[in-house]
């Protein structure tokens, strides 16, 4: 007979993770694959693309923001659910919605004159969900130039 000694350095380890701030992590039994444990909701990462970084006055429309969301955490599966708002400073510039479908990309376009002739810092907003944290992306930089000898204020 063989007595199974239980093993508490995991759980020594564990315990020291959540002390020094670690929100997340994965774990695993022998011959599994890992699987997230996030003691709320996982943290979500926002990578935000812009088409174009310097547009004209009245042609805003023909940029195109394309968002991923993903998993801040190795191990993570899920597809990530909820909404995406694009903003420039406090201007809501488009939204899109996540669906499970979407696999956590989607993109928009704002609409034509969004924004005034000048240097903008765009962000994308994630909005969360019951797996994912909210989070937000790395600003981009957007400048609106008025055309050349096209008038303007």
């Amino acid at each position: 007979m063989r007595i199974m000694q239980p093993r508490i350095g995991f759980a020594l380890v564990g315990a020291a993770l959540l002390a020094t701030g670690v929100t997340s992590m994965a774990v695993a039994a022998q011959n599994q694959a890992a699987q997230p444990v996030c003691y709320s909701t996982c943290p979500s990462n926002v990578d935000l693309k812009v088409s174009f970084h310097v547009l004209h006055v009245g042609a805003e429309e023909i940029e195109n923001f394309s968002v991923r969301v993903g998993p801040g955490v190795i191990g993570a599966t899920a597809s990530p659910t909820g909404t995406v708002t694009i903003k420039a400073g406090s201007t809501v510039l488009c939204t899109i919605t996540l669906t499970t479908a979407s696999r956590g990309r989607g993109s928009c376009s704002p609409s034509a004159n969004a924004l005034p002739a000048g240097h903008h810092v765009v962000i994308a907003y994630y909005s969360g969900d019951s797996m994912y944290s909210p989070a937000q992306s790395r600003p981009q930089q957007l400048q609106i130039i008025h055309l050349p000898g096209g008038g303007g204020d």
